[in-house]
């Protein structure tokens, strides 16, 4: 005969906060809100982009590397930098050395990102264009490594206008869940 003993772990108490507009929000509704690799968040909005330290939300403008700061979807990567996707392209940004480099860019400004994040694999970081491509850009030295069509048709009607993605980069398999009811 044997026993088998279990033990409950213990409770751990969680600290949450919120915020808003009076406490330094740009605005009380976000587009998308991520992490860096030195543990500060970021926040995307309609009109803007800020990063808070746990104390204090700083607005962080236009500037080399960066030229929108609207509307940016982001992508944490597994070394702790940060990618971030807006009308004009995407651009990468360092948290140890507090830079952004722009890394691919379109031609015009879009008047919403033409470009949003999908998953990272090894040194490879997917993104899915508007314009029905799967781009992969190496995150070593930023050079785009990969550019196909997705399967979808020539007709940019049926391409769907939102989407969600889940992967398994060791598998190097990624699902893409698209709306076309939008």
């Amino acid at each position: 005969i044997s026993f088998l003993t279990s033990y409950a772990q213990p409770l751990r108490r969680l600290n949450s906060f919120s915020y808003n507009i009076n406490d330094g929000l740009l605005q009380s509704s976000i587009v998308d809100m991520d992490f860096d690799g030195m543990g500060f968040m970021w926040l995307s909005y309609e009109t803007g982009l800020q990063r808070y330290d746990g104390h204090n939300f700083s607005i962080v403008l236009p500037q080399k590397g960066l030229p929108d700061n609207q509307n940016i979807k982001f992508l944490k990567s597994k070394n702790g930098g940060l990618w971030l996707c807006h009308s004009k392209g995407v651009s990468y940004y360092n948290p140890m050395t507090n830079h952004f480099t722009l890394v691919f860019s379109f031609e015009t400004k879009n008047s919403l990102p033409a470009i949003w994040p999908v998953n990272e694999d090894g040194e490879v970081v997917y993104f899915y264009s508007a314009d029905g491509y799967i781009i992969g850009i190496n995150e070593t030295n930023f050079q785009v490594i990969k550019r196909s069509r997705f399967p979808f048709s020539t007709h940019t009607e049926e391409e769907p206008a939102e989407f969600q993605t889940a992967g398994s980069p060791s598998e190097h398999e990624i699902l893409i869940c698209f709306d076309r009811s939008i």
